[in-house]
């Protein structure tokens, strides 16, 4: 088994203690010269009592395998060192150790820290006695410190109700007949309101802006918003009388009177299905030029001859 013996040695402030151990291996002989993973942990109350505070070092042992270092410089795990109030003991210390310097502990000893860090305990003391200079200075400086025997008798012989006739009253109107009412209209030269000034330096009483004259926003009427305001009902026999859940039904003459036909020709095509019936007033195109009734034929029907000279045409177009 590996064992390891402990003692420690405790450092002036600043904020950090002195722990040495002796490491040494499962024959008993000592670790020396070699990185040692170490991890330190004080524990408040009893050897199993809550951490206060924890940090893990690597520390390398000397030829003596002796191992020092300063508790409160290592990688803190938990807590603050320089927040432990030493007065709020009994503390403990728990070391583990690593005997080949990583962080598989297999050596742990506990024991209480018999003599507390007094310099560290001392700075406790010392902010202690800061706080009482500093709560003597607020007296000092507070108006309390000039009261004196007298202040306090005249407080003790105050007179319960104050009647107006002390002399720090005398100079005082205390006719109350002629105060301020409260009533705007009872005092005088008050601000004329804005509608009593004579306008003689022509500011604008009217809206006279040509933007704004010219534009749709100028002809609206309180008749407009009252409408805008207002949910309308759809009246119109027409709309009334459609069937909205099947639609509106468009018949096959309303769709030829919209009829637009357009095609890209091909070389030689001369006779084109177009859809539907051409009428003599049906006007053809072709690439963006009508033709006249001579160069097409097909009325009557839905499909359209060309009787063009050249066959070298694009783009046909028909509207019905």
């Amino acid at each position: 088994m590996l064992t390891c013996s402990f003692f420690s040695v405790y450092a002036q402030v600043p904020q950090k203690t002195s722990y040495q151990a002796v490491i040494r291996d499962q024959d008993n002989k000592l670790v020396i010269d070699a990185p040692v993973g170490i991890q330190i942990s004080i524990l408040q109350g009893d050897e199993n009592g809550t951490i206060f505070y924890s940090e893990s070092l690597t520390v390398t042992t000397n030829s003596n395998g002796l191992l020092s270092l300063e508790i409160g410089t290592g990688y803190a795990l938990f807590g603050q060192f320089e927040a432990i109030n030493w007065a709020q003991g009994p503390y403990f210390l728990k070391s583990e150790v690593d005997p080949q310097g990583g962080f598989n502990y297999t050596i742990t000893g506990t024991h209480e820290i018999l003599s507390v860090p007094y310099a560290l305990h001392a700075v406790t003391a010392d902010s202690i006695a800061g706080l009482q200079q500093l709560v003597d200075s607020l007296v000092q400086e507070h108006p309390s410190i000039t009261l004196s025997t007298i202040d306090i008798e005249n407080w003790n012989n105050k007179a319960d109700s104050i009647t107006g006739t002390e002399a720090v009253f005398n100079g005082w109107d205390k006719n109350a007949a002629d105060d301020f009412s409260g009533d705007y209209n009872d005092l005088s030269n008050t601000p004329k309101n804005l509608s009593n000034f004579n306008n003689d330096r022509g500011f604008i009483s009217s809206e006279n802006d040509p933007a704004f004259n010219n534009s749709a926003a100028a002809t609206i009427t309180n008749e407009d918003i009252t409408r805008w305001d207002t949910n309308a009902t759809e009246t119109d026999p027409l709309f009334t009388a459609w069937d909205k859940n099947s639609g509106i039904s468009i018949s096959q003459s309303q769709i030829n009177d919209l009829a637009i036909f357009e095609k890209e020709l091909s070389e030689g095509e001369t006779t084109i299905e177009v859809g539907f019936s051409l009428l003599p007033t049906s006007s053809v195109y072709i690439n963006g030029v009508v033709l006249s009734s001579t160069q097409w034929a097909g009325t009557g029907t839905t499909s359209i001859v060309l009787n063009l000279d050249i066959e070298l045409f694009d783009k046909l177009k028909i509207e019905r």
